[in-house]
């Protein structure tokens, strides 16, 4: 993987692709990470037991099944973000095989791409929004 340095020239058009591939892979598996840590979180103040993080007073239990619920709409906005890239690429091959063609362009205005497009920022807003319900949800049940 190619990294800009202070002083390089102008990046590669085929490098700025590389990285930005990189990132949004990076990006994608923060986001996991982070939906599936709000979840478990969640999950043990739910259950209580033993192993249930003390707090001075109980968290919102029906905010607390919300956050689990914007965590798992995460995790099902990062599956639909890959299933929509697929479903893209795939007719893009699809129709150059059709035409013989050893190079394919995508097609950037095709429905299956934008929603691609929009589910990786959906995401992005998701695990933000869960993440924040959390530490609000927290936040109340220290101070209260």
């Amino acid at each position: 993987m190619a990294r800009a340095r202070a002083g390089d020239a102008m990046a590669k058009l085929t490098e700025v692709l590389e990285e930005l591939d990189f990132v949004t892979d990076r990006i994608s598996t923060q986001v996991r990470t982070i939906a599936l840590s709000v979840l478990a979180v969640a999950w043990l103040f739910l259950v209580g037991g033993k192993d249930a993080p003390v707090l001075p007073t109980s968290p919102d239990k029906a905010w607390l099944l919300r956050i689990a619920a914007v965590s798992i709409a995460t995790l099902v906005a990062d599956y639909l973000q890959y299933l929509f890239g697929f479903w893209a690429t795939d007719a893009v091959r699809r129709k150059a095989e059709a035409e013989g063609a050893t190079t394919a362009d995508y097609d950037y205005g095709d429905l299956r791409w934008r929603v691609r497009s929009w589910l990786f920022w959906i995401k992005q807003i998701l695990a933000l929004t869960a993440v924040g319900g959390l530490a609000a949800v927290c936040a109340g049940a220290l101070l209260a």
